[in-house]
């Protein structure tokens, strides 16, 4: 219980790098996995390869990102690479190619992708909430709110989908 108590304190003080903080030179494949598992690591504690070459070739090939100007990643492929990364577990991939085309109409990448970083860092904060406040029936109430977030997203693109029809 240890261990889930530091990772709790880890976790609200979690903070995701902001467009500007991204590297400002383009990068090669291998450090870009390298910043990217860094960057996901105090998220994803214990996991390992958290990003790899062959899903990042898969963004690509499927138009969930833009390609490599030659095989360099700008500070907007790692942004896009990053939000992958953490939408993935509650999205499929494209609903979150869908979503960056919803986002990109009305925000530059830039403004984008830091209010995804706010939206990241708020939602970890009122999760943790209950949890630092010893609120009975913790892993209920959690499950039941990432429950709820899921139904209503899928319903989301689902509609969205409708629309385009």
């Amino acid at each position: 219980m240890k261990d889930y108590e530091n990772w709790v304190q880890e976790i609200a003080a979690y903070r995701l790098p902001r467009f500007e903080e991204l590297p400002k030179i383009p990068l090669y494949l291998d450090q870009v996995l390298e910043y990217v598992n860094d960057i996901l690591s105090g998220l994803f504690k214990g996991e390992e390869d958290l990003v790899t070459r062959s899903m990042i070739n898969n963004y690509v090939k499927h138009k969930i990102m833009p390609a490599p100007i030659k095989k360099r990643y700008t500070n907007e492929h790692v942004a896009h690479i990053i939000v992958i990364s953490i939408f993935k577990s509650v999205l499929s991939l494209p609903n979150i190619a869908k979503g960056f085309e919803i986002i990109l109409e009305d925000l530059e990448p830039k403004a984008g992708y830091n209010v995804f970083a706010d939206f990241i860092e708020n939602s970890i904060q009122e999760t943790l909430d209950p949890i630092l406040k010893t609120e009975k029936h913790i892993p209920l109430k959690i499950a039941s709110k990432a429950f709820a977030g899921k139904v209503l997203i899928d319903h989301y693109f689902k509609s969205i989908k409708k629309e385009e029809i």
